[in-house]
């Protein structure tokens, strides 16, 4: 039994000698480039929010609704109960809208998407391995 314990030991082991050394071997990621909102381009609503809160959501205007005039996007942000953090999310949400407006597969939000893809297949796949081998093992030691 001890040499069994041994060898599952060793492959767990091997898995997080794996793991350490892709942490070091990572790239420095770089900060993303958003395009610049003029002001004067942009149309800035308030008006009533809905959802739940009742009488505090339904007496005040603090969803603000920001068109962008020469895309005609409209972006609609009602996430708090401040009109100023309202107004500051808004124009995060359009320069993100802009941002894949303009560049598609490489904007900031895709090219996040992608690498959150990849890493679960990535994951997927060193699980699938490490069952495979753990499978291997058993039925190399006689054990089910």
């Amino acid at each position: 039994m001890s040499l069994l314990l041994r060898n599952l030991q060793r492959l767990f082991n091997q898995t997080k000698q794996t793991k350490l050394f892709e942490s070091h071997v990572r790239s420095k990621k770089t900060s993303h480039q958003y395009p610049l909102l003029n002001e004067s381009e942009l149309k800035e609503d308030f008006v009533r929010g809905s959802g739940p809160g009742g009488q505090a959501t339904n007496t005040t205007s603090n969803c603000v609704v920001l068109k962008h005039m020469p895309t005609n996007m409209v972006v609609k942000c009602h996430e708090t109960r401040s009109v100023d953090t309202n107004r500051k999310r808004a124009r995060q949400l359009m320069q993100e809208k802009l941002d894949f407006f303009h560049n598609r597969e490489n904007s900031f939000i895709e090219v996040q998407k992608r690498e959150a893809s990849m890493k679960l297949k990535e994951k997927k796949r060193k699980s699938r391995l490490k069952l495979e081998k753990l499978r291997e093992f058993k039925e190399r030691e006689g054990i089910t």
